[in-house]
């Protein structure tokens, strides 16, 4: 232009190009538009501007282009910095610079305090080309760290005269940091930036001889002269050049060294979990990490507030008194502040000093404590829990001591007496007291047993529908005995309604309740009923014994407590028989309740959830089948009792009943004895505490390496939960000491009645006239039930409680089939089924199922079972299916007539209910159906109805059997 110097540059290098930031509110648009009205078309920087709070950058672009002569284009990612044009910011960007590009980047953890001014400024101290920047009117504090930056690289700030900007916020705060170099009016901007870029370019001249600086002037003399100055002021500079590239050098080291030192800091606390909060000398926020973002509501616009304007999620109002009190005394404080979710976090405040030891604020950190405080109540509550469990224990022993030091004494007693008494009738009166002394002694420890399983966690009650009717006669006929010989009336009035509980829990805590009733009541009468009201059935036991008071009401429940009032006898026990009903009754669900008047008598009451009968409903295990008579087993007995005189006594109370004794004292023993030519005995009868380190458990486990499988029964008095768990997983029957003679007996007998049923030549026998049934359960009460069930019809029965366990003996041949449950542990009934017919064997088997799947009654029937029963199954249903399996067996198939009769009655579908009725064999559910076949799900069910009603099917297992008997296949 004409009277102006024009400015030429190489643009080649675009990284020379000079950048000036300018950063103004949405108030401050007006002071924009006075900025680049004037600012001639051809000046060649590339402005960049941010307008904080504004709606959108295309708006911008559109409202500033109306009011300046150089070109407004809207920056984005990657895009190449122009000159003489303004590059207006999108609003919620990360600006940076590189290279003479435009760089948007994501704030991270080491970056948190950053802001859009900050970063584009500290971008820019980066670059190589020119840089400046212009602060307009505009609020909050970003900008105030980057101008720094700036100005420490060589950058010039210009600041808007306070006094003239709509909102001086902004100007007030970066004047503050002493860096801004000149503040001028708006309208005076233009020749200063004009004079800067004089400046830069005469520097970059000196060093970058690729710009070409050249001056349009008219031809005089005068023009001469200047450019005569001009090379000696280029001189000049490049001199002083030399002495400023060497120092500036040496600052920008320092200066990276600083920048990577803070990026190593921000960086580890960003990546450890404490949060970290610095304030100033005014409690001001400057700088926070993100782990504070847990604890305090603030974001990067935060810094320069004060700490009492954030939200907090913790309650800690100490927090400004323990700064303030810290600036003052320079001691650091330390609290433990809770949030309101309970974490808790150790709180400290400690000063802050700045590179000339003067103290320039406060750090305060939070570090998580909340798993160290769950520990510390954690152990505080298993420490009181240890002190009332030594508690317990210690009460507990003095009154096991007291109370099982009573029989004992009874039995020294009756003992001397028994030896000086030549009376018959005498002898057999002792002997019935020493009989009940010592039943009184097992209950003692049967209820020591009861409450260590329970307190184990190793009692998991199995709620079902249970008839409350039987239970409770059952129990009648138990204690009527009893009664009676007390001169105690006995009445029940059951009721025909079924409960849910589990029957054997349920059982125990019933029992538990009339013998405390048949304990506390001298003379009188005892009730025990049921009340339905709605959905609740109570029973009620009531007494018209001794009653206890109101204080001892409270504790009635709690373990090893007796009424004061308790009669004296020796059927005391150790008061634990209301503690495990009321536990019992807490595992189930069963609120119980009790109301006693002293001298008149007691009422408990237990809550129970009516439901509807079902088939199958649990019954007591006694109830469960008929009581069938037995003929009393005997046979060849291992003992191995290591203690000499209970060997002795066993071996008499053994051969007594009719069996053959073979006595040793430990392992070693045994195990050398059964080493030679001996005859197999029928059944072990070991101690688990055996010396010579080997335990009878183990004994049990080697001797069938000689002998193969044995019954085996194993005598412990260690109660513990951990050895009664290891034999009952060993699969040995465990007796805990002490056992009446009659008990163990009767155990014994049925243990040789079970293997030799399992083991009967008939079972095997292609002679015998009789059935066998060979049940496969792995549930031993399912197994018992059934055994009863099949005897009671004249037929031989042997169980199994698994398929492999079946494989392991001889195949059965004869009239004989297989009733096997298909969920079995290992080998399920569809693969056992499966192996026999590959092994060529033609035994018929019913198999038994928990659920109705057309699928798996495909599996089985095509595996050679010759039913699906689904459980619970009746007995005529389970009887005239053996029968019918045994005789389609003899006859080799069913007969043609049953064929023709199925494949009529499947020829009546229509095409559309075969296509459904081949899925429904496949396994497949409605809406899959529904999907292949492309119609309505509802659609589908009324076709299967369809073809139920039409083939006479009741369920999918009866149609499975009857599209087996067709053959059928895809219709």
């Amino acid at each position: 232009m004409e009277g102006h110097e024009v400015i030429m540059l190489d643009n080649g290098n675009r990284s020379d190009l000079p950048i000036i930031a300018v950063a103004a509110s949405k108030d401050g648009f007006e002071a924009c538009v006075r900025l680049f009205k004037d600012i001639p078309a051809d000046m060649p920087v590339a402005f960049l501007l941010l307008l904080g709070d504004a709606d959108g950058g295309t708006a911008v672009v559109k409202d500033l282009q109306r009011h300046t002569r150089l070109a407004v284009v809207e920056a984005r990612e990657a895009m190449a910095l122009r000159p003489s044009a303004v590059h207006v910011i999108p609003p919620g960007v990360l600006p940076t610079v590189a290279q003479g590009f435009i760089r948007f980047v994501e704030s991270d953890a080491g970056r948190d305090v950053l802001q859009p001014f900050d970063t584009l400024l500290w971008s820019m101290a980066r670059a190589e080309a020119p840089v400046a920047c212009i602060v307009l009117a505009g609020t909050g504090s970003d900008g105030s760290l980057g101008v720094r930056e700036l100005t420490a690289a060589g950058g010039t700030v210009f600041v808007q005269r306070p006094e003239e900007a709509v909102d001086r916020g902004l100007p007030d705060v970066v004047i503050a940091t002493g860096v801004a170099t000149k503040i001028v009016s708006v309208d005076q901007m233009l020749p200063e930036l004009q004079a800067f870029l004089w400046r830069r370019i005469l520097e970059q001249a000196v060093v970058d001889h690729g710009i070409v600086v050249a001056v349009a002037r008219p031809p005089n003399a005068a023009g001469d002269a200047a450019q005569a100055d001009l090379i000696a002021a280029n001189a000049v500079l490049m001199a002083q050049n030399d002495a400023l590239t060497a120092e500036t050098t040496l600052l920008q080291d320092q200066l990276a060294q600083a920048r990577q030192a803070e990026s190593e800091l921000r960086s580890v606390l960003a990546s450890i979990n404490i949060g970290v909060l610095y304030l100033d000398r005014n409690l001001a926020i400057r700088v926070f990490t993100s782990a504070a973002r847990a604890i305090f509501r603030v974001i990067p616009s935060d810094v320069g507030r004060p700490l009492v304007d954030l939200a907090t999620s913790v309650r800690d109002d100490d927090l400004a008194p323990d700064a303030r009190q810290v600036l003052a005394s320079l001691a650091p404080v330390e609290r433990e502040i809770s949030r309101t979710d309970g974490q808790w976090f150790l709180r400290r405040i400690q000063p802050y000093r700045d590179d000339l030891g003067q103290v320039a604020g406060v750090v305060v950190t939070y570090a998580d404590i909340t798993e160290r405080k769950r520990a510390t109540a954690a152990l505080e509550t298993a420490m009181v829990e240890a002190e009332n469990s030594s508690a317990a224990k210690s009460q507990f022993l003095a009154a096991a001591s007291h109370d099982l030091r009573q029989p004992l004494q009874s039995l020294a007693l009756l003992q001397q007496l028994l030896a000086r008494t030549d009376d018959p009738a005498e002898a057999d009166r002792l002997i019935n007291l020493m009989d009940q002394t010592q039943v009184s002694m097992a209950a003692m420890l049967d209820s020591i047993l009861a409450a260590n399983r329970i307190d184990s966690g190793v009692v998991h009650p199995d709620l079902q529908p249970v008839m409350i009717g039987p239970l409770m006669k059952r129990l009648a006929a138990e204690f009527e005995p009893q009664c009676a010989a007390r001169n105690i009336h006995l009445r029940v009035v059951a009721s025909s309604a079924s409960v849910q509980s589990d029957p054997q829990l349920l059982e125990q805590v019933l029992r538990n309740l009339m013998s405390n009733a048949l304990r506390y009541t001298p003379e009188g009468s005892i009730l025990m009923g049921c009340r339905r009201r709605g959905n609740k059935l109570t029973v009620v036991v009531c007494d018209t014994g001794i009653g206890v008071t109101a204080a001892e009401r409270a504790i009635i429940f709690e373990p090893y407590q007796r009424g004061h009032m308790a009669i004296d006898s020796v059927e005391q026990g150790l008061g634990l028989g209301l503690s495990i009903v009321a536990r019992l009754a807490r595992l189930m669900d069963h609120p119980i309740t009790v109301k006693s008047t002293p001298g008149r008598g007691s009422a408990f009451t237990l809550e129970l959830d009516v439901v509807s009968a079902a088939p199958g409903m649990a019954l007591p295990t006694a109830t469960e089948t008929p009581n069938l008579p037995q003929v009393t087993q005997t046979g060849t007995i291992l003992l191995v009792e290591d203690e000499e005189p209970l060997r002795q006594l066993l071996t008499r109370v053994l051969e007594q009943a009719g069996h053959t004794v073979i006595a040793r004292f430990d392992a070693p023993d045994a195990m050398k004895w059964a080493s030679g030519e001996v005859t197999r005995p029928d059944l072990l009868l070991a101690n688990y505490d055996l010396r010579a380190g080997t335990t009878g458990l183990q004994l049990a486990r080697d001797l069938p390496l000689i002998f193969g499988a044995l019954p085996t029964i194993i005598l412990t008095g260690d109660i513990t939960q951990d050895t009664l768990t290891e034999i009952t997983a060993a699969g040995f029957q465990k007796v805990v000491k002490p056992v009446q003679p009659a008990a163990l007996l009767a155990q014994i007998s049925d243990m040789l009645l079970e293997a030799r049923t399992a083991n009967l030549p008939a079972l095997h026998s292609p002679n015998t006239l009789s059935i066998a049934v060979h049940v496969i359960d792995d549930d031993p009460l399912v197994r018992e039930s059934m055994r009863r069930l099949f005897q009671a019809e004249g037929w031989v029965v042997a169980t199994y409680p698994s398929a492999e366990d079946f494989l392991s003996q001889a195949r059965p041949t004869g009239t004989a089939c297989l009733l096997v449950d298909q969920a079995l542990p290992g080998m399920d009934g569809v693969g056992l089924v499966s192996t026999l017919r590959y092994e060529g064997s033609h035994l018929p088997a019913v198999m038994l199922t928990d659920h109705s799947d057309a699928a798996l009654a495909i599996a089985a029937l095509r595996a050679g079972a010759f039913d699906m029963l689904e459980k619970p199954s009746g007995r005529d249903e389970l009887v005239a299916s053996i029968k019918l399996a045994i005789k389609d067996a003899a006859e080799g198939r069913r007969q043609t007539r049953e064929t023709r009769d199925a494949k009529r009655r499947l020829a009546g579908l229509t095409d559309r209910e075969h296509e459904v009725l081949v899925r429904v064999l496949q396994g497949a559910p409605n809406k899959i159906i529904a999907a292949d076949l492309g119609i309505n799900q509802r659609t589908v069910e009324h076709h299967r109805a369809s073809v139920m009603r039409k083939t006479g099917a009741s369920s999918v297992p009866a149609l499975v059997r009857l599209a087996y008997a067709a053959d059928y296949d895809n219709g």
